[in-house]
């Protein structure tokens, strides 16, 4: 692993994962170093790559070249999407943390807003999507819903939506709780958010409206990730959730 290393105190970390993006980075990553410097506070971006096999390595260094408080990490093997955003917890440098899907369907403007919870009191701040309906969208809309079902099934978390790819975090509250987190990939989200919660920390819930990008192909495939998804609850909630309770 390659990286740039940056000096300064920070009180922000911004997370920015890419795994073959580089078709819709485009100015995405100005977007939310922009609304970061609308800010108060001491920031830095990391940007890692998990071994994108398009431009996205390529985005990603000229970007940090670019920026002074921006940091960039390449991997020389595939993480997944967990274990990236793990990494880059565990190698920020701000008192808040968080990470955002680099596609931005979950829009940086309400960034500000995740880390003024934190400053609040929460130790995590999540992400509950709110969906314009649309032909474009339906499928994702359905799919959601119905993990959400699965997800307060199994695990009765009392939560609206762990999934979302918009969560900021308290970096010394859940260190711990991250190195419990066993999921590399897509699970993160619902076991980290699990975890926290059965730990006793504070968990804000912020809606925030999800604006599909007709440009972007997905990445869901709806047999496939539904009996991944309900082997990984049920699997937490045999190993986890009866130890606790």
């Amino acid at each position: 692993m390659i990286s740039n290393s940056k000096n300064g105190a920070v009180d922000v970390t911004v997370i920015l994962t890419g795994y073959n993006e580089g078709s819709i980075l485009k100015g995405n990553l100005e977007k939310v170093k922009n609304i970061l410097d609308e800010t108060r506070y001491r920031w830095e971006i990391i940007l890692i790559d998990d071994k994108s096999q398009d431009n996205t390595p390529k985005i990603f260094k000229s970007f940090a070249d670019k920026n002074s408080n921006v940091r960039a990490f390449f991997h020389t093997e595939n993480f997944g999407r967990g274990g990236t955003v793990a990494e880059g917890i565990r190698v920020a440098k701000g008192k808040v943390v968080g990470f955002i899907d680099t596609d931005l369907e979950l829009p940086a403007i309400y960034i500000p807003e995740f880390v003024r919870a934190i400053e609040g009191g929460a130790d995590i701040a999540i992400a509950t999507r709110i969906y314009t309906v649309s032909f474009s969208n339906l499928f994702r809309t359905i799919l959601s819903t119905g993990y959400t079902k699965m997800v307060k099934r199994f695990l009765n978390l009392g939560l609206k939506d762990t999934e979302a790819g918009l969560k900021f975090f308290n970096r010394k509250k859940i260190l711990p709780v991250l190195d419990k987190t066993e999921d590399k990939r897509w699970f993160f989200d619902t076991e980290i958010v699990a975890r926290s919660l059965w730990e006793g920390l504070k968990i804000t819930e912020v809606p925030v409206l999800y604006l599909k990008k007709p440009e972007k192909q997905s990445s869901v495939h709806a047999i496939r990730d539904t009996i991944r998804y309900t082997k990984s609850l049920i699997r937490l909630k045999k190993n986890t959730l009866r130890k606790i309770i």
